[in-house]
């Protein structure tokens, strides 16, 4: 059975500097040109599992940092913005966001509107971009719902995805993003095929087929199961890293 890669991205920076946020300019650009000479098309994940290509992938952005417009251009086809609508013309300045994140500007809902007419696909990443897994099932409804509708009457399409904000699905948000008719997308590393569960579908991380020396072929060849254990490792090592300095700070 055919497999899939959706791809996660956050901020691109002109420096030469990569992160878990924030994805040189240069080392993004090369990686797409190996895509594109590969013939990958970034497609939304509805067509790529109803597809029966060989070279489809889904990149998504989260966020909807200003910054993603630097690699609009080499782009070898479209992909999906995730949208944190209170902050929408602002900063990720959002509460809870750890300090050694830097400041991004979001763009502004005019720029998104562009960006939809031009074939990207927009979907929601909660209003107020919370921790999901420190939320009651209230705030979680309120926080799913609101920012769905929010990009559908910005938009003026129907809003189908949704990103959960820090990866942090609890068993309650899935479902109501379900009960929403929209897909839900983690963090979690993986390939997704047509047995996948839509409310949590797990992503690859840009930051790891950019670097040097990982397998940034991956856009088109699935990593084997010790590829995968190792990123789910090294993400493991970073939450913690994470944690620490949050508490820290």
């Amino acid at each position: 059975m055919k497999s899939y890669p959706v791809i996660t991205a956050h901020g691109i920076s002109s420096k030469d500097f990569n992160s878990p946020t924030l994805t040189s300019l240069k080392d993004i650009q090369r990686w797409l040109l190996v895509c594109k000479q590969n013939q990958i098309r970034f497609e939304t994940l509805e067509s790529v599992l109803n597809s029966k290509g060989a070279r489809l992938a889904c990149l998504t952005f989260d966020d909807a940092l200003t910054s993603i417009l630097k690699v609009v251009e080499y782009l070898p086809s479209t992909g999906t913005i995730f949208v944190a609508t209170d902050y929408v013309g602002k900063t990720n300045r959002w509460k809870g966001q750890p300090s050694w994140v830097p400041e991004e500007k979001c763009l502004s809902w005019s720029q998104i509107k562009e960006l939809s007419q031009a074939g990207w696909c927009i979907g929601a990443h909660s209003a107020t971009h919370p921790d999901f897994s420190r939320c009651d099932v209230h705030n979680i409804r309120n926080e799913i719902e609101f920012s769905k509708k929010t990009v559908e009457d910005q938009v003026g399409q129907a809003c189908r995805h949704f990103a959960y904000p820090y990866g942090k699905a609890p068993v309650s948000a899935q479902e109501i993003v379900e009960e929403s008719g929209m897909i839900g997308y983690g963090t979690e590393p993986g390939w997704c095929d047509e047995r996948q569960d839509l409310k949590f579908v797990p992503r690859l991380d840009i930051y790891d087929l950019v670097r040097s020396g990982m397998a940034s072929n991956w856009a088109w060849d699935e990593p084997d199961g010790f590829d995968l254990q190792l990123m789910k490792y090294k993400r493991w090592i970073g939450a913690g890293i994470r944690n620490v300095r949050r508490l820290a700070s």
